[in-house]
């Protein structure tokens, strides 16, 4: 069954790729040329953090999350981010705290300034640990471990300020498997094993450029 997950995943990141890549291809022409001619052609690193799940976390207290990414960016026209995002979810008796490794591959449609529109795909691998324990006569509770894997597309627009301060609000969307889980309570049973969903989130990135 896993195995036939990581297929399904790897096939649907595949054609949901493929159609990006040829018109990120088609749209970057005119800066290839100018790369050909020596006007580009150098490596910048980015180094930033969600600021939108900091204020999410001032505002309700519940949901406690430190993301930091890094980016390698080649002539302004590729860029590999590595995403790390440490957090935890609680309300009344639930518990959730999770650790999340997302690498992101991005295509810039380069503009004058450096500021750029960029498609992208990405992957993430998530182990979350859960503690739930339930009020009533029985006072019934659920402990578990899970392994959730992310396939996807990504979007956004990166601004640069002064040559060195990044602005950059991004959208994700993608498919998502829990593909183990580990009850922690032998009288649970096994049922939860495996659960397909669609996830949407946007982040605004802040950083800086060195």
């Amino acid at each position: 069954m896993l195995k036939s997950i990581f297929l399904r995943n790897a096939t649907l990141f595949f054609f949901l790729v493929c159609p990006f890549w040829i018109s990120a291809q088609a749209g970057l022409g005119n800066a290839a040329i100018k790369n050909r001619n020596g006007v580009l052609h150098y490596t910048s690193y980015y180094i930033s953090t969600d600021v939108l799940s900091f204020l999410n976390y001032v505002i309700s207290k519940e949901n406690k999350k430190v993301t930091l990414s890094g980016e390698v960016c080649f002539d302004h026209l590729h860029g590999f981010q590595l995403n790390l995002n440490l957090g935890t979810e609680y309300f009344d008796n639930y518990i959730r705290s999770d650790f999340i490794v997302k690498p992101e591959f991005r295509l810039y449609y380069l503009n004058e300034d450096c500021s750029a529109f960029h498609i992208g795909a990405y992957c993430s691998f998530e182990e979350a640990e859960v503690s739930y324990r339930k009020n009533s006569t029985l006072n019934s509770h659920l402990d578990y471990k899970e392994s959730i894997f992310e396939t996807g597309l990504s979007g956004g627009y990166k601004v640069l300020i002064n040559d060195r301060w990044v602005i950059n609000p991004v959208a994700y969307a993608g498919i998502s498997n829990r593909y183990r889980f580990q009850s922690l309570d032998k009288n649970n049973s096994p049922h939860f094993f495996t659960e397909a969903r669609m996830e949407i989130s946007v982040v605004l990135q802040v950083g800086y450029r060195f």
